[in-house]
């Protein structure tokens, strides 16, 4: 299987929930420390980027548990 393929993961309606609240806060996290003075800028272009990655995916989760969730 490639990085590209698309995978199944079997989860509940909770479970995946839970996922998503997760995402949000290790976005909100990411954002607390970029807005933190002590922050160093090279650390600030590393956490635009997990922010970015963290964002894609839980925009893909939301949109599938909507698709979904009838």
């Amino acid at each position: 299987m490639s990085n590209e393929d698309n995978m199944n993961i079997q989860l509940t309606r909770l479970e995946t929930l839970d996922v998503s609240m997760s995402i949000i806060l290790l976005i909100h996290d990411a954002k607390s420390e970029m807005n933190s003075p002590e922050t160093t800028e090279d650390r600030k272009k590393v956490l635009k980027g997990t922010i970015a990655k963290w964002e894609t995916l839980r925009s893909k989760i939301k949109k599938q548990f909507e698709e979904q969730d009838i």
